[in-house]
């Protein structure tokens, strides 16, 4: 495991994420498909330094789980995206993603 790597159950996904930084209102990074949290290198640890970042793993990528029958359908990686949110009990955030992750 990476430093700084955690995990979360997701609606029942085991995901992978990094909290970073500080602040009130989090930026929420989402990589693309078939990505990883690794994909935000030095930008996620760039942009913490002046606020609170959280990068995870989407459905199926990087460490977080693939549950059977599980697709890439972008209904199902948002809504695994959601759950993540709710499982680290935030209810307002900031959101930026490129390729599969700006469409969620």
């Amino acid at each position: 495991m990476a430093k700084g790597d955690r995990y979360i159950d997701a609606g029942g996904v085991r995901t992978r994420y990094r909290d970073l930084g500080q602040g009130d209102v989090p930026l929420v990074m989402l990589h693309g498909l078939s990505g990883s949290l690794e994909d935000w290198g030095g930008a996620a640890n760039a942009l913490a330094q002046q606020r609170r970042v959280i990068i995870f793993d989407l459905l199926g990528c990087g460490r977080t789980d693939k549950p059977r029958g599980a697709s890439y359908a972008p209904e199902e990686m948002r809504d695994h995206a959601i759950a993540v949110l709710d499982a680290l009990a935030l209810d307002r955030v900031d959101i930026n993603g490129w390729s599969m992750g700006g469409r969620i």
